[in-house]
């Protein structure tokens, strides 16, 4: 018969060379280990979701900002439009405020972009806002000159000049003058 005393007993372990006091304190040890080794993959995992988000932030206001953008040139495009249709000067106010709205906001894309492809994309796209107001302001400048309507400008300059012409000629009551002035009119 094999008795606890005898070295045939059975395996005795590691831990049962040292006292319960030890074995306890050894395994409160392992225990904050792992509480340390979880609270440290936790803080690394924080961290990544944190930077992940900022990714996330960037990418969003990247993207609101050129959907802003692009809502932007198609208001221009319709003060664009209004002008050339109604030719009315409160367009050209409109039309300019609006350029000058989105050319801050491609101002502020560049602040989003971290990529140096990307940010030249936006400063070509920044410099082509600038290029469409700057040529729209000469269009309408030119079509001021030109005459909004036709009391105005150039054209108010002609008409006035065709009615003196007309004047002239009922004077003299040239009928054939009269029906090419008409004609040319």
């Amino acid at each position: 018969m094999i008795t606890m005393d005898s070295p045939k007993a059975g395996n005795t372990g590691l831990l049962s060379r040292f006292s319960v006091k030890v074995q306890i304190g050894l395994i409160a040890v392992i225990g904050v280990a792992g509480l340390l080794g979880l609270g440290g993959t936790y803080l690394a995992s924080s961290i990544r979701t944190a930077a992940m988000q900022d990714e996330l932030n960037q990418a969003r206001g990247a993207e609101d900002t050129l959907v802003a953008i692009e809502l932007g040139m198609l208001q221009a495009r319709r003060h664009e439009k209004d002008f050339l249709l109604r030719r009315q000067e409160r367009y050209l106010g409109q039309h300019a405020a609006v350029v000058t709205d989105v050319t801050a906001k491609a101002d502020a894309l560049l602040k989003f972009l971290d990529d140096p492809a990307q940010s030249e994309n936006a400063r070509k796209v920044k410099a082509g806002i600038a290029s469409y107001g700057a040529q729209f302001v000469r269009l309408g400048e030119t079509q001021k000159k030109v005459g909004l309507n036709e009391n105005d400008g150039l054209l108010g300059a002609l008409r006035a000049s065709v009615h003196g012409v007309e004047t002239i000629l009922k004077q003299n009551d040239e009928v054939v003058l009269d029906n090419l002035m008409l004609m040319m009119r």
